[in-house]
C-alpha cells in the first residue's frame, strides 16, 4: 500500500531521499533494548488460509520462520497468534516447538481488528505491542531496533521504504497522470504501538464495521500521530514457493541487516 506523507511523520528522512541513507538504521541492539520499560508484547496476524502456515523455507513454516525471527530480538516478550478464520489447531500446527519460543494463539474471529483485540485480550499487560504479519519472516533485528529506537517518544512507529516505481493516475484504461513520487513510501510491517493507543482504537470500532484497511490507517484517520523509520526492502511477504525460494536465497547469500 502507498502512504501519503500528510499524517506521517517520516523519522530521519527528507521526501524522496535515498534509501541507501542508513541515518535512520544504525541503531545498535543493545541500545534500542533499553529504549522503552519491559518486554514488548508481539501480536503476529494470520489471514483465512494463510500461507504462512504451509510454506516451507528450509523445511520449516514460514509462520514458524517469522516467530524465528522476532525471537531473535531480545526485547521481545509473549507472542500471541492473532487468527482471522483460521483455526488454532492448524496455526500452531505450523510451529516446530510453540512452547519452547513461547507462543500462544488466540480464538479465531471473524476479521482482522477483532483477531488482534482477542490476542491483546490474552496476552499479559505490556507497555507495547509490535504487530507483524506471518508472512513476513525476512524481517531483521536492525529494522526491529529502529523501531524500538524511538518507541518512547511516539505512540506509533511503522516501517517503510520510499516509492521507486512510475505511478500513474488511469481512468478508463487510459493513463491520464503521473503521480509525483515525493514524500510518496510504501508503508509494510511491522508496527510498534503503545498498547493502551492500539486497544483504544479498535474499542472504538462499530460492532458492525469490518476491516477493510490495516491498523495504521485506522490510528491515522483517527488523528494519532505516526512515526516511520526506514525499513528493508527485503522484507517481502512470502506467499508462494517463488517467493519461498527468494527468502531461502536471502538466507543464505547473507542478504539480511543484522
Amino acid at each position: 500500500m502507498v502512504h501519503p506523507p500528510a499524517s506521517i511523520e517520516i523519522q530521519g528522512l527528507a521526501a524522496g531521499q535515498a534509501h541507501s541513507d542508513r541515518r535512520t538504521c544504525s541503531v545498535p541492539e543493545d541500545e534500542a533494548d533499553v529504549a522503552v520499560d519491559g518486554a514488548v508484547l508481539a501480536v503476529i496476524t494470520l489471514r483465512p488460509a494463510d500461507p504462512a502456515v504451509n510454506l516451507l523455507i528450509r523445511g520449516r513454516s514460514v509462520l514458524d520462520q517469522t516467530i524465528a525471527a522476532l525471537r531473535a530480538a531480545s526485547w521481545i516478550g509473549p507472542i500471541v497468534l492473532a487468527l482471522e478464520e483460521i483455526s488454532q489447531a492448524e496455526a500452531v500446527a505450523a510451529i516446530f516447538d510453540p512452547g519452547a519460543l513461547r507462543v500462544q494463539a488466540a480464538e479465531p474471529s471473524a476479521d482482522r481488528w477483532r483477531a488482534i483485540s482477542d490476542a491483546l485480550a490474552l496476552a499479559p499487560p505490556t507497555e507495547h505491542v509490535l504487530v507483524h504479519d506471518a508472512d513476513r519472516p525476512l524481517v531483521s533485528r536492525a529494522v526491529l531496533a529502529r523501531l524500538l529506537a524511538i518507541a518512547r517518544n511516539a505512540p506509533v512507529v511503522a516501517t517503510g521504504t520510499p516509492v521507486r516505481s512510475s505511478i500513474k493516475r488511469v481512468a478508463e484504461g487510459r493513463i491520464v497522470a503521473t503521480v509525483p513520487r515525493d514524500g510518496l513510501h510504501v508503508i509494510h510491517g511491522p508496527w510498534l504501538f503503545r498498547r493502551a493507543v492500539l486497544q483504544q482504537a479498535l474499542d472504538a470500532v462499530p460492532p458492525t464495521e469490518r476491516a477493510e484497511e490495516d491498523e495504521i490507517a485506522l490510528l491515522g484517520r483517527g488523528g494519532v500521530a505516526i512515526r516511520l523509520v526506514t525499513g528493508d526492502p527485503l522484507n517481502v511477504p512470502v506467499r508462494s514457493p517463488a517467493d519461498a525460494r527468494f527468502a531461502e536465497l536471502a538466507v543464505a547469500r547473507g542478504l539480511l541487516a543484522t
